[in-house]
């Protein structure tokens, strides 16, 4: 895992709040490829949403539902990849539906102890 971390998730509150942000992100995450795919359009694109957005949110789900939080770049980087993704990017989808559920997610990770 390299420099990557776990912390466990001793209070119940705090694993609905995660379990219920990953779960969001997931369900918002494949509505936005379904719409591509059935020739919508997305302020998303197609290749970020389903290489970055949803993969990492499934992993970190997956972790979630042991009781930990997975930090892929360390305790002190807490950076998701789709927040990064998010504020690089030319066209503001911080504020989709999606959007909002990442950084909330980035939110509650950043106040972890």
């Amino acid at each position: 895992m390299g420099d990557a971390c776990l912390i466990t998730i001793a209070k119940a509150d705090d694993l609905a709040e995660y379990k219920e942000l990953l779960e969001g992100i997931v369900d918002l995450a494949e509505h936005e490829i379904s719409i591509i795919n059935n020739g919508g359009t997305s302020e998303w694109y197609f290749n970020h949403l389903n290489e970055i957005i949803l993969p990492e949110a499934k992993e970190l789900l997956e972790y979630i539902l042991k009781g930990q939080l997975f930090l892929k770049y360390g305790r002190d980087q807490r950076r998701l990849e789709s927040t990064y993704y998010m504020t690089d990017w030319i066209i503001p989808v911080d504020d989709t539906p999606l959007g909002i559920f990442i950084r909330k997610l980035q939110h509650k990770i950043n106040a972890q102890e």
